[in-house]
């Protein structure tokens, strides 16, 4: 664990030093059932990968969690339906996937204090 940490560490003081525009960002955006993230659940989970101020679409990705309780207000503010849900994936796997990215790109979320 602690070896994982330093080498974290290291990777990101690396990419600290570098230029801000050569930089890879994953932007990631969460749409909940609400608005506090104590109580309210993941609905799905979308990102883009940003490598030398370049928006790498084939890399994006979008979705839905399948083990969502209840959607509130999600097909009205994020057009998510039931139809979707039964489709998506669980949120360990949606989680697993994107965690891929991690390694070497800076990140950076909508509405970071949720």
């Amino acid at each position: 664990m602690v070896k994982l940490l330093i080498t974290r560490y290291l990777k990101r003081r690396h990419l600290l030093a570098q230029s801000a525009l050569k930089q890879r960002y994953l932007v990631i955006d969460l749409e909940l059932t609400g608005l506090d993230p104590k109580q309210h659940e993941i609905v799905s989970v979308a990102w883009v990968l940003i490598d030398n101020q370049c928006i790498k679409n084939s890399q994006s990705q979008h979705i839905v969690n399948k083990e969502v309780k209840s959607l509130e207000q999600s097909p009205v503010f994020h057009g998510i339906s039931t139809d979707s849900v039964a489709q998506g994936q669980s949120l360990q796997s949606i989680l697993m996937s994107l965690s891929a990215h991690f390694s070497d790109c800076i990140l950076v979320f909508h509405n970071a204090m949720l």
